[in-house]
């Protein structure tokens, strides 16, 4: 897409393509349309799932984000135009001239829209290009505060896998589980860190992968297998050596341990539930967060930068 441009009020349109978007600026809007494209990280093939990876877009991002991911918009082609936004037959916010090149001459602002429904624009509200973070981290202007929004944002997700995890306790104790305030004391700051630790393995592992779906897909295979060998059933003793390998590389087996011996620090139980020793579990929870924090964060910023 090339040479557009646009009346008032919206103001100068442009064009930015990306190898696997095409990002449309215009005003204080920016639609962009995913290519389709079906590449060994990605799968834009068809109308179904660019429609799919736009509302996930959509989903993810306001996460992180105040009023800058705003819809998902239909893209309508008819009468030799590319409407952006509402249904055939109603108006749109954006009516792009494109030729069969593929070339764009000109943008309305307004038009009734004739045709068919051929693919899905995200629908954002555009910020200041000189607060793009590429430009801000050459130009050595990131501050505390930007980097504070993003783990505050890190931290709420944290707090919010916390309040599942109290979920979980009222329930232990309707069903007549023994827990006494200095207990729940204890696990309270231990919990905290688990859920930290949890975001952290989240955040690395999406990262690392090309899309949420294939995300929600691996999830399970490394999961479920750390019920087991990470001690979440029972308290693991006398494994033989090979598993006993495996179960000390899952993280999960340090968070369950520190759990409990939080729990049950003091009990004559201790030394047949805890595995490793609290310093063991703390050392190990705390180094996993912060390599995990800092592996995910580089390559989400690599994916951002690459898009």
């Amino acid at each position: 897409m090339s040479g557009i441009g646009s009346p008032e009020p919206h103001g100068r349109t442009s064009v930015t393509e990306t190898h696997i978007s095409w990002v449309i600026l215009s005003g204080n809007d920016v639609y962009k349309i995913k290519k389709p494209l079906r590449l060994h990280f990605l799968d834009f093939s068809t109308l179904e799932k660019r429609k799919f990876y736009c509302e996930r877009e959509i989903m993810l991002n306001r996460r992180l984000t105040e009023n800058i991911y705003l819809d998902v918009l239909p893209v309508v082609s008819g009468s030799g135009k590319v409407f952006i936004g509402g249904r055939p037959g109603e108006e749109s916010d954006c009516a792009i001239d494109m030729h069969p090149s593929g070339e764009v001459s000109g943008c309305a602002i307004h038009g009734r829209m004739q045709g068919e429904v051929i693919d899905y624009a995200v629908h954002m509200r555009r910020m200041e290009d000189s607060r793009r973070m590429d430009k801000l981290l050459k130009a050595g202007q990131v501050t505390f505060s930007d980097i504070d929004m993003l783990a505050g944002k890190i931290a709420g997700e944290a707090l919010v896998a916390l309040a599942q995890g109290g979920c979980v306790v009222v329930f232990a104790v309707v069903i007549g589980v023994r827990m006494t305030p200095d207990e729940l004391a204890r696990m309270l700051p231990v919990g905290l860190a688990s859920c930290l630790l949890g975001g952290a393995f989240g955040l690395a592992t999406v990262a690392a992968l090309p899309n949420q779906r294939s995300a929600m897909d691996v999830f399970q295979f490394l999961i479920i297998p750390q019920y087991v060998l990470g001690g979440v059933l029972v308290p693991l003793h006398g494994l033989p050596a090979c598993l006993n390998v495996v179960a000390r590389a899952l993280p999960l087996r340090y968070a369950v341990d520190l759990n409990r011996a939080a729990f049950y620090a003091g009990s004559a139980a201790y030394g047949r539930v805890v595995t490793e020793g609290p310093l063991v579990d703390a050392t190990v929870v705390g180094g996993l967060f912060v390599v995990l924090l800092v592996a995910g964060g580089l390559l989400f910023s690599y994916r951002e930068r690459s898009r």
